[in-house]
């Protein structure tokens, strides 16, 4: 801060300790909880949270957050507060004037303060003012970092939509970015990588430009956990308003934006409509619902628009909430359209929906677009901005970003809040290096905030102590809640994600009262506000309006899943039930649940390394199902003995694809060594080499170019790519295969049998997709179709090959007919009676034989019904195969 801005954090802080001194002498609390308690219960209420408060006034001056213009009101009705509980006569309390001074003078020096459009309405002015001010906070604070201490606009950077990436996992897909970048590389060995990354992308759009388009109707826009989504929506309400205040552009029709949560509307007493009108009413206190059509009527010039952002709709637990609120708000957008001619166009934002759930909202009107991640262009912007207003900030930028591809954290970072997290344990421990995978990036980062509030947390305590010195019972229940405190925020944590408790505070109160008996009910004062304020000192819950919630739901998932591995027997038996459930859960479920119990399964290898050894020898001795779930925990840094990393890497060419990804992300040395041994031995198989180059580039970028350009350009292109029309293989099928297909002819076919043939290879089309391709090459190039028939019976009879590799070939050949049936069923009766091969794959096999029907039906029966009762099958198996065996033609 500048030395003017210290005068008012002094002025602020002697006030302060004279308020706390003579509530303190008169025996009544003295928090800053209770000052924002205070302030809201005033004749003008005014809403200032603690952590803000906090931000003010710091313990060190230099990290304080000065409080802007729009807070000025706020700080005023601080000082009275605080005068008043000092009982300072009047004559000798500070003026509005030398306030509103000391507040001007704090100011940063950045862009100008916005000068409001008289033209705009009182009401709409006020709306537009609080926005801009709220848009400006962090939707999480990273303590004592230098860029959480700016204003986001000073930080964020803008993300890019509709970008090819995966968006249900945590930043670890391979797309890279929009390739916007100057693409000069930055002296690190991948820019070459970085520029074929870019080519390969599509391109991104930002989100302003995209609602500069008025063909686009109503906006899903999804992302992973930590994805930006809050940021995004919080930039975009700031950055429009104040364009409004400041009249950036006169001549254009108006767009005002109305910011809230999901779970805010839906909870609101009078509903949706209310929830966003009411700010722009005169009748603030009323009782009645307020109409938004009726309300907003007068507010907007003609062609004006309504911009409704509605953040986090995924945080609402119920689906049947969430389908309420996307009907309210699309019934409320009609209605105005239809009533006063004002358009509403509504953002919503949102983790990965399910496909049911996202046809309802493509149904109302909705296009679902993703938020990509970072890519390392816009990584470096962000470690710029962080450090833009240090004195050595571009060296600790440069440092950062060398540490990151140090730790191989190149991937990981993409995820704007891992990014956050990785900059802020970086300058607060720039001595260490910076961790390898997410589960230690969460558990040094929870670490960090340990220690750096330990001595608030210890003043709460020790406070706590003090008022119970003279109560046996009393002094029972804080010793028990400093013992047990650990165990209370893992405890709400659970409570928040697992059992979407909606009143946390409650929720940790209920839990003490439980665990202490008669001591929970012994009076000690202010036992819920020190509760209160012992969650919110950990770093990760912070208090909004009054209730209790996590920082990020990342921090609380993570917890939570330590919440549930802690209870698991301390021995790993797939026999027991509660093993059975988490196991299942990690290989046979999907979506949120499946996370879950992937990452109760690593918190529990890290719990108890010595039982992680037996879990992972079980999960590596099972189905693909089970070697899926081993290599991703090994991929997040379980502990494991070499013995299982070497079984890991030895079986890869024989495992599921996506175990190659895993693999790419591990940080032993053996694994680099062993996927350049793959992608460069000659008597591999091609598809093997292209699994290994493309996963090692995910750790080793620069290793992985250099290969590809030495074993040459030609032999490791991702497709066959015609040279008359330029048409790929990935362009197909990313375009679709049916649009591809509408508009082909049979001489298009057959110019283009090779590329349809190469995409029939992949094995990675829709079932419905491979039978049109089959047909129309049978139909137009039957040459071509006996030619990829032949390929695909090679590799379903390939022994060497994994059984769910020659499955999937299986079900290609078996498009082409005739003979090739036969072929096809052989296979499958050989995988179904192989005993090798897991009992869930040979039951998939017969199962697909059973639908080929005649002649082959009652062998495929026989065979299932003997594996249902085959001796020796593990609890897990028994589980997997349990509820497969009451199909309608399976007597």
């Amino acid at each position: 801060m500048t030395k003017k801005a210290t005068t008012l954090h002094a002025e602020l802080s002697a006030l302060e300790r004279r308020a706390r001194a003579v509530r303190r002498a008169d025996g009544l609390p003295y928090s800053r909880r209770e000052t924002a308690t205070a302030l809201r219960a005033r004749p003008a209420p005014v809403d200032l949270n603690s952590r803000r408060l906090s931000d003010w006034l710091p313990d060190d001056p230099a990290k304080a957050v000065a409080p802007s213009h729009a807070n000025a009101d706020a700080v005023w009705a601080l000082v009275c507060l605080w005068s008043e509980w000092a009982r300072i006569p009047p004559h000798e309390r500070p003026t509005r004037r030398y306030v509103n001074d000391l507040v001007d003078a704090a100011q940063p020096e950045r862009r100008p303060h916005q000068t409001a459009v008289a033209t705009l309405p009182p009401r709409l002015r006020s709306l537009l003012e609080r926005q801009s001010t709220l848009s400006e906070d962090w939707p999480y604070v990273l303590h004592e970092g230098s860029g959480s201490l700016l204003p986001l606009s000073m930080i964020h950077v803008r993300q890019h939509i509709d970008i090819d990436t995966d968006v249900e996992g945590d930043g670890d897909g391979d797309g890279d970015g929009d390739g916007d970048g100057d693409g000069d590389g930055d002296g690190d060995g991948d820019g070459d990588q970085q520029r074929r990354d870019a080519r390969a992308a599509p391109q991104g759009r930002l989100l302003d430009a995209l609602l500069s388009d008025d063909a686009v109707g109503h906006l899903l826009l999804e992302a992973g956990p930590g994805g930006g989504k809050s940021s995004l929506l919080a930039r975009l309400a700031g950055d429009v308003s104040d364009a409004l205040l400041r009249r950036d552009h006169p001549d254009r029709p108006p767009v005002i934006p109305l910011w809230a949560t999901a779970s805010a509307l839906s909870a609101h007493p009078h509903g949706v409509e209310d929830a966003l009108a009411r700010p722009l009413s005169d009748d603030h206190g009323g009782e009645e619902p307020v109409r938004f059509h009726e309300t907003v009527a007068d507010l907007l010039p003609a062609a004006g628009r309504w911009l409704v952002l509605v953040d986090s709709l995924d945080e609402l637990p119920d689906p049947n909430a969430r389908a309420n609120l996307v009907h309210r708000l699309t019934r409320m957008a009609r209605e105005t359209a239809a009533q006063s001619d004002e358009r509403v166009r509504i953002v919503i934002t949102s983790r990965p929906m399910q496909e049911p759930e996202r046809r309802l909202l493509e149904t109302a009107g909705f296009t679902p677009h993703t938020l990509a991640p970072f890519d390392h262009d816009q990584l470096r912007e962000l470690a710029g901005r962080w450090f833009g207003q240090h004195e050595h900030g571009g060296t600790l930028a440069a440092e950062f970003l060398r540490q990151v591809d140090l730790a191989r954290l190149r991937d990981l970072v993409r995820v704007p809040l891992l990014a956050a997290v990785a900059i802020a344990l970086y300058e607060a421990w720039p001595d260490r290096a910076l961790p390898s995978n997410q589960y230690a990036l969460y558990e040094q980062y929870r670490l960090y905030l340990t220690a750096a509030k330990a001595q608030h947390r210890g003043f709460r305590l020790g406070r706590l102590a003090t008022l119970s010195l003279r109560n046996p019972s009393a002094a029972e229940a804080v010793r028990f809640l400093e013992q047990n405190f650990d165990d209370l925020l893992r405890e709400v944590a659970h409570a928040a994600r697992v059992m979407k408790a909606p009143d946390l505070h409650q929720h940790a109160i209920d839990w003490l009262a439980r665990k202490l008996g008669p001591a929970a009910r012994v009076s000690i004062p202010g036992w819920r506000d020190a509760v209160a304020g012992l969650l919110t000192s950990t770093g990760l819950i912070v208090s909004r309006n009054g209730r209790l919630r996590f920082l990020h739901i990342s921090f609380a998932e993570h917890l939570a899943a330590e919440h549930d591995a802690r209870l698991l027997p301390v021995e790993f038996s797939p026999l027991a039930d509660s093993w059975q459930e988490v196991v299942l859960g990690a290989t046979r479920l999907r979506g949120r649940r499946t996370r879950h119990a992937m990452a109760t399964l690593l918190h529990y290898c890290h719990l108890r390394p010595l039982s992680s050894a037996v879990l992972l020898s079980w999960l590596q001795q099972g189905s693909d199902r089970h070697h899926r779930v081993a290599a991703r925990l090994l991929a997040e840094g379980c502990p494991a003995s070499t013995e299982h990393v070497r079984d890991f890497l030895e079986r890869l060419p024989y495992l599921p694809a996506e175990c190659w990804e895993s693999a790419g992300h591990l940080a032993d040395e053996a694994a680099y060594e062993m996927l350049v041994f793959y992608a460069s031995g000659s008597a591999q198989h091609r598809t093997t080499r292209e699994h290994a180059l493309d996963a090692l580039a995910l750790r080793h970028p620069g290793e992985a170019a250099l290969l590809r350009e030495r074993l040459g350009r030609e032999e490791f292109r991702s497709g066959t790519e015609s040279p008359s029309t330029g048409l790929h293989a990935k362009a197909v099928l990313s375009t679709g295969v049916e649009s591809v297909l509408e508009g082909f002819s049979p001489a298009d076919v057959r110019e283009q049998a090779d590329i349809l043939g190469a995409v029939i290879l992949t094995g990675e089309l829709e079932p419905a997709d491979r039978a049109a391709i089959a047909q129309a090459l049978c139909a137009s190039a039957p040459d071509r179709a006996r030619q990829v028939a032949d390929r695909l019976e090679t590799l379903a009879r390939d022994a060497s090959r994994t059984p769910w590799a020659r499955h999937h070939a299986v079900e290609a050949l078996i498009e082409f007919g005739g003979a090739y049936v036969g072929a096809a069923a052989a296979v499958l009766l050989d995988l179904a009676t192989r005993s090798d091969v897991a009992p869930l794959d040979r039951w998939d096999a017969a199962e697909s034989v059973l639908d080929l029907g005649a002649p082959h039906t009652e062998r495929a029966r026989r065979i299932m019904r003997a594996l249902a009762r085959e001796p020796g099958l593990s609890a897990g198996e028994l589980f997997d195969l349990q509820g497969l065996t009451h199909r309608p033609d399976l007597p």
